[in-house]
């Protein structure tokens, strides 16, 4: 199964990418550089962007091609998660 992408979870959280860099409090050249894994969010604004994106933080490290090995999987980043099995 193909494996999720930043970019696939904000298309699925129906937003742009300019839209969640405003939520944020970010530029937008920052999103398309965590999405491309040029550049890594702090911890703080990974918690705050699974919130945005209604995902646990293990689905979005997961996403950014971050290891998530040690990252328990109810860990929350958004009251509504999407399931992991997707990933």
């Amino acid at each position: 199964m193909k494996r999720k992408t930043l970019k696939s979870l904000v298309r699925e959280a129906d937003l742009t990418f300019q839209e969640l860099a405003d939520k944020l409090g970010v530029n937008q050249s920052m999103i398309s550089q965590w999405n491309s894994q040029s550049a890594n969010p702090k911890l703080d604004t990974m918690i705050k962007l699974a919130k945005e994106l209604k995902v646990s933080l293990k689905v979005l490290a997961h996403a950014m091609g971050r290891d998530t090995e040690g990252i328990p999987d109810d860990l929350e980043g958004g009251e509504n998660n999407r399931s992991q099995d997707s990933i």
